[in-house]
């Protein structure tokens, strides 16, 4: 009688631990909302190149608008939650069109660079330059650039280089200076480059 329920006991855990790996061999990690809308915001930059048609242009607009007013749903609904998904959502709103925009942008990136997501340092200094630009005041980290089909790439104008150290750059994950220089000559001898539009 003990031997069998013994057989009986090691049989049930034999037969448990495959079903328990399975289950954690084909666990599937859902992509959440913010993460494909943010993918589809960096394919559309990719895919029309650096000097875009404005049929081409429209579409991307297009799909910003509607990327953004999900975002500011799920803010209202507190759906924003890990740092992975501030991220997201900053870099979409990044893509804006308003000083509101580039301000909200600007908050998610440091919520994100907050709860631990890197690349969202440099974006909290991208989104702060952009949102300086938008109210007309000098951008202060370089990261702003403009070129066109005729004309060189360069740090958009104003831009006040002596108000942030080279040291605080790099806090930032943003090139000092002396790297920002030579990024803006080696996008430049490189045209099929995709301008950034960060």
């Amino acid at each position: 009688m003990y031997k069998r329920k013994y057989v009986g006991l090691v049989a049930l855990i034999i037969l448990s631990v495959p079903a328990v790996v399975w289950s954690a061999n084909t666990e599937v990690v859902e992509t959440s909302e913010l993460q494909i809308m943010f993918d589809q915001d960096q394919k559309d930059r990719v895919d029309v190149g650096p000097h875009p048609k404005p049929e081409q242009w429209r579409k991307v607009s297009a799909n910003d608008k509607t990327h953004h007013a999900k975002v500011l749903e799920l803010l209202q609904q507190d759906k924003v939650k890990t740092a992975d998904d501030f991220y997201y959502a900053a870099m979409i709103m990044q893509h804006g069109d308003s000083p509101k925009d580039y301000m909200l942008a600007h908050i998610l990136a440091m919520a994100a660079a907050q709860k631990g997501n890197k690349q969202a340092v440099w974006l909290s200094a991208a989104s702060f330059d952009r949102l300086m630009m938008s109210a007309k005041q000098p951008q202060i980290f370089g990261t702003q650039y403009f070129g066109s089909q005729d004309e060189p790439l360069e740090v958009n104008q104003p831009f006040d280089s002596s108000l942030v150290t080279d040291s605080l750059r790099k806090v930032f994950n943003v090139p000092t200076l002396k790297e920002n220089e030579e990024r803006v000559k080696m996008l430049n001898r490189n045209r099929t480059y995709v301008v950034p539009t960060f």
